[in-house]
C-alpha cells in the first residue's frame, strides 16, 4: 500500500527474500482500487525472491524460483494470474474473475 501517490518523476524499487519453501507461499496480490482492478498471482513452485518496481501508472512484480535441472531432463512450472475487481462481492467462485495460466518448460 502506498501512503501517497507516486509523483511523475518518482519510482519504487524493492528486492525481497525469505519466502516459505512451499508453492502455497507463492501468492502475490496487487490492487489498484482507483482503477477497479486487481490481480492475484500464484505459482506451482516456491518463490525464492521478489523484485518489485513501480512508477505512477504501473506496478511490476517479478518473482523468481530456483531450478535444478539435470542434463537431458526437463522441468515444468506454472504461474496463474487471476484478475478481479477489488471490493466486488462475488456470487460464486468465478463471478467477475478471469484467469490466465502461463506454463513454462525448460529442457536442459
Amino acid at each position: 500500500m502506498y501512503l501517497k501517490e507516486i509523483g511523475p518523476e518518482q519510482s519504487v524499487f524493492g528486492e525481497y527474500k525469505g519466502f516459505g519453501n512451499h508453492a502455497k507461499d507463492y501468492s502475490i496480490r496487487l490492487e489498484n482500487r482507483a482503477a477497479g482492478a486487481g490481480v492475484h498471482i500464484t505459482g506451482s513452485r516456491p518463490m525464492t525472491k521478489l523484485i518489485y518496481w513501480s512508477i505512477r501508472t504501473t506496478f511490476c512484480p517479478e518473482a523468481y524460483v530456483d531450478l535444478s535441472i539435470e542434463p537431458g531432463r526437463e522441468t515444468k512450472w506454472t504461474y496463474t494470474y487471476e484478475f478481479y475487481e477489488p471490493g466486488r462481492r462475488r456470487r460464486n467462485s468465478h463471478d467477475g474473475r478471469h484467469q490466465c495460466a502461463v506454463n513454462y518448460i525448460v529442457i536442459h
